[in-house]
């Protein structure tokens, strides 16, 4: 061989490298930047199922605390109930002692008070007061 033909299988042999390794690089960048996004789909995938697992919690927590809220609001229904019979009740007697007041003012107490009209509002002794 000739020293031109050597140069020439030289410069194809060192042009072949460099494309070779041109290619390596290019495909080893490539897969670099594949191993890259593949473990940011990782840490994502990670990431979402924290934040369902999260997610689930709180809803757990929620419904809990609706559930206790609505306990409490059953009894303090009841109770709100139960105070409004007293009340009726309550002023149902007072509504009576005001009545007998106001009776008892008009029939009873007059400037001079009448034991007569003492005793046709309350009634007459029974036999067994005060050792009679």
């Amino acid at each position: 061989m000739d020293t031109s033909t050597a140069i020439i299988v030289a410069a194809l042999a060192a042009a072949a490298s460099i494309i070779a390794t041109l290619i390596t690089s290019r495909v080893a960048k490539r897969a670099n930047r594949t191993n890259e996004l593949l473990e940011w789909a990782r840490q994502l995938k990670a990431s979402e199922q924290a934040a369902r697992k999260e997610a689930d919690e709180s809803r757990e927590r929620a419904d809990r605390i609706r559930d206790e809220a609505d306990q409490d609001v059953g009894r303090l229904r009841a109770e709100m109930d139960q105070l409004i019979e007293k009340f009726a009740a309550m002023r149902h007697q007072a509504e009576r002692l005001t009545d007998t007041l106001t009776t008892v003012q008009t029939e009873v107490w007059r400037p001079k008070p009448d034991l007569d009209a003492l005793r046709q509002l309350v009634g007459r002794p029974s036999t067994g007061i005060n050792g009679r």
